[in-house]
């Protein structure tokens, strides 16, 4: 992962810190860190402002210096005056922009997972629990361009990240209204899988449920 700041420099209270700004100094960090990250199977950049309020001191696109990034996660608008809980899209460039709302006031925190190469992720309130992340297949509204999501198709397993207070008791997993429906075994720690044969699904988008309790009885 990069982690990069544009916070102005001396500092500013709110309302004149609304932009970062990256100089030429940063920005030419920031181009040489992605260039050099462009063969890795994943690259992260972890950061403060959204692209849309970080101003570059030169003409370049920060989007465009993102490029090669599989996402850019920040904060800074969170869920803009507690109106907006989901800001997440897939750039042009084809990297994702993951912004999370903000944990002072909102207590929201993320869980993000790697399964195979794959990005999966969640954002959770502090004491909503079960805490679920299916990690294969992965969410079809996140896939940035330099993923191989192929590699789902010749998976073998359903894998899923299943955290609670007190012991897992079960994980049902169920596909497009029954085509699949079975628990999971527990693999070990919060991983849970399985079996499954991606063949067996015409292409195309499908439905997936995951239902978790634990010992208290939380779902």
């Amino acid at each position: 992962p990069l982690f990069r700041s544009a916070a102005p420099d001396p500092g500013l209270k709110r309302p004149f810190n609304f932009f970062g700004v990256l100089d030429r100094e940063m920005t030419s960090d920031l181009v040489k860190s992605s260039r050099e990250s462009a063969k890795a199977n994943m690259t992260f950049i972890l950061a403060h402002y959204t692209t849309s309020t970080i101003r570059m001191v030169d003409s370049a696109s920060v989007r465009s210096v993102l490029r090669n990034s599989t996402a850019y996660m920040c904060g800074h608008l969170h869920s803009f005056l507690k109106k907006i809980n989901t800001m997440h899209i897939l750039h042009k460039t084809g990297h994702l922009e993951l912004e999370l709302a903000d944990w002072k006031d909102g207590r929201i925190f993320r869980v993000v997972a790697v399964d195979h190469d794959l990005l999966s992720f969640g954002d959770f309130t502090l004491g909503d629990w079960p805490v679920v992340v299916v990690t294969n297949p992965k969410d079809a509204h996140y896939i940035p361009a330099r993923e191989s999501w192929q590699k789902m198709a010749r998976s073998t397993h359903i894998r899923i990240l299943a955290f609670s207070l007190d012991p897992i008791q079960s994980v049902h997993v169920s596909v497009d209204d029954g085509i699949v429906s079975a628990e999971a075994d527990h693999v070990e720690g919060p991983l849970y899988a399985l079996l499954w044969s991606p063949a067996q699904f015409a292409p195309g988008l499908h439905e997936m449920r995951v239902e978790v309790t634990d010992a208290a009885g939380r779902v």
